[in-house]
This record gives C-alpha cells, structure tokens and sequence, in this order.
C-alpha cells in the first residue's frame, strides 16, 4: 500500500514571506513554526505540514512556474467564506477547466482548489 504523507516542502521568495505567513495563519488557521531562520513550517488542522524555505527570487518558481507545479485541495466548511477570506489576504482566484471548484493562488504560488468538507 502507498499513501502520501503529511509533509510538503516549497521555496518562497523571501519577499513573500510576510505575505505568505499571513495567508497561511490568518487565512488557513495554520499553526506557524519558526525552525530555522530561513525555514518556517505551517501545521494544518489536520496535522499536515508545509514547510516553506525563504530564499532569493531566482531560486523560487515564479508565480507563473508554481501554475505549473503540483496543486493542493483544501477542504473547508464553508467555500464561499473561504474564498473571500483567502482572496483578502492576496490570493488570487482564476478559472480552471473544472468550473465546480474554485482555485486560487496564495502570495508566494501555492495554488490551492476549495473543496467543502462532507
């Protein structure tokens, strides 16, 4: 049997770093974990972890690179509240081929699909 696990690693453009803390605390609920100085982890709900590297701009994909890379699922109460609350904190919603979700790109490239929670 194979299953993903609950950890995940990006590099952010340190520029972001303000930006992308407040999406990810104030937005998703996450718990910040300052591990190294160039290196926060952000601690989901569920357990999951995102650790970000703050880097230079050219060592990070550029927003346009991370439409590219692999996207995550949230899944939340209520999409609707959600998507206002993540867009006021500088996500940036677009369409997608699937018009029954919303996506959406958090400060720093993580895309993200809204999902309601069963």
């Amino acid at each position: 049997m194979t299953t993903l696990g609950k950890n995940m690693k990006l590099s952010v453009d340190r520029a972001q770093r303000a930006a992308t803390h407040e999406f990810f605390v104030s937005g998703l609920g996450a718990e910040a974990k300052s591990v190294l100085p160039e290196l926060d982890v952000y601690v989901l709900d569920d357990g999951f972890n995102i650790g970000i590297y703050w880097v230079e701009a050219g060592e990070a994909l550029s927003a346009e690179q991370a439409m590219k890379a692999p996207w995550l699922e949230l899944v939340v109460e209520d999409v609707a509240a959600a998507l206002t609350r993540l867009t006021e904190l500088g996500g940036r919603e677009f369409e997608y081929v699937d018009r029954t979700h919303h996506y959406l790109q958090a400060p720093g490239g993580l895309v993200f699909r809204l999902a309601k929670a069963p």
